[in-house]
């Protein structure tokens, strides 16, 4: 899990780049990309407080400068498969939590689930694994206490594990700079 909180002095299109040798694929609905090798996978989840939208293309955006003059320079550097995960408008700032869940191929069955939560103090998300177990990662928006899925902590980052059964086997807060 990945969250990216960034802000600039002016609006700014923020943006989520990814590149892969064969083409992946897009499910905009879902908010998800998933890139496929012959022997594992790669999905990426998108949770942002309003859907982003996503561009795909084969070509680098710029050309490759070929100043040195390599004869072979497609080898060097083949055309790519490329996805843009964009906010859909120019903000000062974005919140973005983007989880990645690699795989075998043939075994997505094995895949948790996951889901966005949100509260009036903190927002995450819930992984749930097909026995049951799982954990709930947590960032709070406010200074002192938080609660997230009847999580409560005050710290700024905080996850839970929990078994099969829903009960709580780990938990752990970290504090960062806001």
């Amino acid at each position: 899990m990945i969250r990216d909180e960034n802000s600039a002095p002016e609006p700014h299109t923020f943006e989520y780049n990814m590149h892969a040798v064969r083409p992946g694929s897009v499910d905009a609905g879902n908010q998800a990309v998933t890139i496929r090798m012959d022997k594992a996978f790669l999905k990426v989840l998108f949770f942002a407080d309003v859907p982003w939208k996503f561009r795909s293309f084969d070509k680098f955006p710029v050309p490759i400068n070929n100043a040195r003059g390599h004869k072979d320079v497609e080898k060097l550097w083949p055309e790519q498969w490329h996805c843009v995960a964009s906010a859909p408008a120019a903000a000062k700032s974005m919140d973005l939590i983007s989880v990645l869940l690699p795989g075998r191929t043939g075994e997505e069955a094995k895949q948790p689930k996951v889901e966005k939560l949100d509260s009036a103090t903190a927002h995450g998300v819930k992984i749930t694994h097909p026995d049951g177990s799982g954990a709930i990662v947590g960032f709070s928006k406010v200074d002192g206490e938080s609660e997230l899925a009847g999580l409560r902590s005050t710290k700024r980052v905080f996850a839970a594990k929990f078994d099969a059964g829903g009960k709580t086997v780990a938990s752990l807060g970290l504090e960062q700079e806001r």
